[in-house]
C-alpha cells in the first residue's frame, strides 16, 4: 500500500498544487491474513493485527486481502459470496464487529490518502465508498480496467486499461464519472499516485517505434494531467512502482512474481536503481515504511505449490531480510 504524504504534485490542469501534509498514522501496525487450513489449498483466511515487527498478534476476523487505512484506524477486506463477487467489509484496527459495505470486490481494495474513501473494483465498474457515511457511488469504467490509485485530494483516480492492442492509463472523477486518457501509447500501466506525481511502468519500443515483447519496462513519472512525462529508471528489467516513501524521495519497485519476483530500490531525484534481492520464487512487494528505510515483502502462495508464505522486512539500503511472520501470503502496514 502506498503511503500519502506532503509534497508538490501537478494538478489536473498541469499546474503544481501544494499537497497538505498528513499526520503520522494513529497506530503503527502490521495486518495480515493467515490461512487456517493445510496445504495445498490453505483453507479460509483469518485476519490478524500485530506490531510492525510481527509481535503481539491479535486475531480479528475471517476475511481476505486486508488493507490498512493510511491513518491506521481501519482495515478493509472482502469475503466471497456464493455465485457472485465478494462483499467488502471494514473493521476497526482495534477490533470489534466488522461493518458490511454496499460494495463488491474480487481483489484488494484501495484507500484514499485521507482514509475517508475506499475504491473497490469488479468487472466494468468501480465503487467509491465513503467510510464515514457508508454511502457508495458506482462508476462505469471500461472492461479490462484495474490498478486504481487515488489522487492526493481524493477527487480523482488513475487506473490501467487494457485496450486489446496494449495498455494505457486513464483518469476518472468520482464527482461525475468523467473519464479521460493520461497516456495513449498502448504500453503504459500500473499507475501509483505519489508525492511527486503518478509513477507507472512503460514498456520499451523496437526500432520501428512499436512495443516489443523483448523490451522490458521501466518506471516513468507524469503529472496529474498526463504531462511532464519522463523516464525515471533505466534498468530494462520490467519493473513497476510498488510503493512511495512519505516524502516522495524513494520508490520501491518490483519485477512481478508470476513465478520469480525481485525488488528494487529507486532514488526518485536521480533515478538511481539498485536490486535489493535476487530473483525469488513468489516474492511480492507489500509496502515501504513512511521514512523509506524498510521494505515489507511477502513470499509464497503464488506459483509455488504451497499454502503458506513468509512476511519479511528488508532494509532499503540493502541487507539480508528478516522474517516477521510465518504463514501469511500478504500483509499491509503503517510503519
Amino acid at each position: 500500500m502506498a503511503l500519502a504524504c506532503a509534497g508538490l504534485i501537478a494538478g489536473s490542469a498541469g499546474t503544481s498544487d501544494p499537497v497538505s501534509p498528513l499526520p503520522p498514522p494513529s497506530r503503527a501496525l502490521l495486518v495480515y491474513a493467515r490461512p487456517t487450513g493445510s496445504p495445498p489449498l490453505g483453507g479460509p483466511e483469518v485476519i490478524y493485527r500485530a506490531t510492525p515487527d510481527g509481535r503481539d498478534p491479535v486475531r480479528l476476523v475471517p476475511g481476505r486481502d486486508p488493507v490498512l487505512s493510511p491513518d491506521g484506524r481501519w482495515i478493509a477486506f472482502w469475503r466471497s459470496t456464493p455465485g457472485g463477487p465478494g462483499r467488502v467489509f471494514v473493521i476497526s484496527s482495534g477490533g470489534g464487529r466488522p461493518h458490511p459495505l454496499a460494495a463488491s470486490a474480487d481483489d484488494a481494495v484501495v484507500w484514499s490518502w485521507d482514509s475517508r474513501y475506499i475504491a473497490s473494483a469488479t468487472l466494468g465498474r468501480v465503487s467509491i465508498v465513503n467510510v464515514d457515511t457508508g454511502s457508495v457511488q458506482e462508476l462505469k469504467v471500461p472492461e479490462g480496467s484495474g490498478d486504481f490509485t487515488f489522487s492526493p485530494d481524493g477527487k480523482e483516480l488513475a487506473f490501467s486499461h487494457s485496450t486489446g492492442t496494449g495498455t494505457n492509463i486513464m483518469g476518472i472523477a468520482p464527482s461525475d464519472g468523467r473519464l479521460w486518457s493520461l497516456t495513449d501509447d498502448d504500453r503504459s500501466y500500473a499507475p501509483l499516485w505519489g508525492p511527486r506525481g503518478i509513477a507507472f511502468e512503460r514498456f520499451g519500443i523496437d526500432g520501428k517505434g512499436d512495443r516489443c515483447a523483448n523490451c522490458h519496462g521501466d518506471v516513468w513519472l507524469m503529472n496529474a494531467g498526463g504531462g511532464d512525462v519522463h523516464q525515471l529508471t533505466h534498468t530494462h528489467a520490467g519493473i513497476y512502482p510498488a510503493a512511495w516513501s512519505a516524502n516522495g524521495d524513494r520508490i520501491l519497485a518490483a519485477y512481478p512474481a508470476t513465478h520469480n519476483g525481485r525488488l528494487y530500490a529507486v532514488d526518485v531525484a536521480t533515478g538511481g536503481t539498485r536490486a535489493l534481492t535476487r530473483f525469488v520464487g513468489d516474492l511480492f512487494a507489500q509496502g515501504l515504511s513512511r521514512n523509506g528505510r524498510v521494505v515489507l515483502a511477502a513470499i509464497g502462495c503464488g506459483g509455488t505449490a504451497s499454502a503458506y508464505g513468509l512476511i519479511e522486512t528488508i532494509p532499503f539500503a540493502g541487507g539480508p531480510p528478516s522474517v516477521v511472520v510465518r504463514g501469511p501470503c500478504r500483509a499491509t502496514w503503517t510503519a
